[in-house]
């Protein structure tokens, strides 16, 4: 008998398989990232089938076999894409394509799914109070603390604003001064991405 694991999950990107079936990449809160199959999934009777879209939370009740992880069952908890305007919707697609390109393989990281999960609120809180400097400080303080987490960015050398959570105050701090911080930021982004080699 299998052990069912259950744990909420941003759907990072799926795509169809065979007639019916659907693969996922997850990033779970308990079990890090990872790979999972639903059966039937585009059927359209099934149950799941609304519920597993792209962007969505969801909790989720997976097994593991010799195939990997399959899910059984699944509820919708909310979809960004549906919630916020199309600037925020545009960077937070980019963060979860950017989390699929860094991190190979399943890898069990709870503070990544509490960052995202931190992301993603305060975008669909903050999306009609953020002006356009706003946004790309935004853009740039997420990855940056993605990059913090996944250890491309070396701690004792990231900016304080790093480690405090995401709030306007932060981001206000960092449109100021001509946008110098910001610029240093984006840097620091693109050399780090640029030595992963992924």
């Amino acid at each position: 008998m299998h052990h069912i694991y259950k744990t909420k999950a941003f759907v990072l990107k799926s795509w169809p398989v065979k007639e019916a079936n659907k693969n996922l990449v997850l990033l779970t809160e308990d079990l890090g990232v990872l790979h999972a199959s639903v059966q039937g999934a585009r059927k359209i009777e099934s149950k799941m089938r609304q519920s597993i879209q792209d962007y969505s939370l969801i909790q989720v009740a997976l097994i593991s076999g010799r195939a990997g992880w399959k899910m059984i069952n699944v509820s919708f908890i909310s979809n960004f894409y549906t919630d916020i305007g199309s600037d925020l919707s545009s960077i937070l697609i980019q963060i979860f394509s950017l989390i699929q390109r860094l991190v190979a393989g399943e890898m069990e990281d709870r503070n990544l799914f509490i960052l995202i999960h931190e992301i993603v609120n305060f975008a669909v809180k903050n999306s009609n109070k953020l002006t356009s400097e706003d946004v790309k400080s935004f853009e740039a303080i997420s990855i940056s603390k993605i990059l913090l987490i996944l250890g491309y960015f070396e701690e004792e050398k990231a900016p304080h604003y790093l480690q405090n959570k995401i709030s306007t105050g932060i981001i206000k701090d960092l449109n100021s001064s001509k946008n110098i911080s910001r610029k240093k930021l984006i840097i620091e982004i693109n050399k780090s991405i640029s030595e992963s080699a992924l």
